[in-house]
């Protein structure tokens, strides 16, 4: 802005109002204009920083949610470690009791065979 002194040395322009006078409206309109500006980015500004603050909300809820997953991925892991040993020894058990029924179900007829066997070999040797 000019000082007043060469304020008033400037020639009316484009108006009857002294160029002093004229020259501080036009700064006022430029201050007022310039404020209207400032407080449209004010608000701009802050509509940005309302989107960030919720995208780092979201972004911190993301976290905790991976969180919890691999806590609960590391979990179910175990429970297959777990799992996996339970089935091999429910199998042999299986296995195990299946051999045992099958022997109880045929054991006459094997008693029989071997003692036929043994009978046989007697006889060979002269029984």
């Amino acid at each position: 802005m000019l000082p007043n002194s060469q304020l008033e040395d400037l020639p009316e322009v484009f108006t009857n109002v002294p160029a002093a006078d004229a020259a501080q409206q036009a700064t006022l309109a430029l201050l007022r204009q310039m404020t209207s500006t400032m407080e449209g980015i004010s608000i701009r500004l802050d509509r940005h920083i309302a989107i960030v603050d919720d995208v780092r909300e979201r972004l911190i809820r993301l976290e905790e949610r991976d969180k919890r997953i691999d806590e609960n991925q590391q979990s179910i892991n175990e429970v297959c470690v777990r799992l996996d040993a339970l089935e091999d020894a429910h199998q042999r058990r299986e296995g195990a009791l299946g051999f045992v029924g099958w022997f109880g179900k045929n054991a006459p007829w094997l008693a029989a065979i071997v003692v036929a066997a043994l009978m046989a070999v007697g006889f060979r040797r002269g029984g």
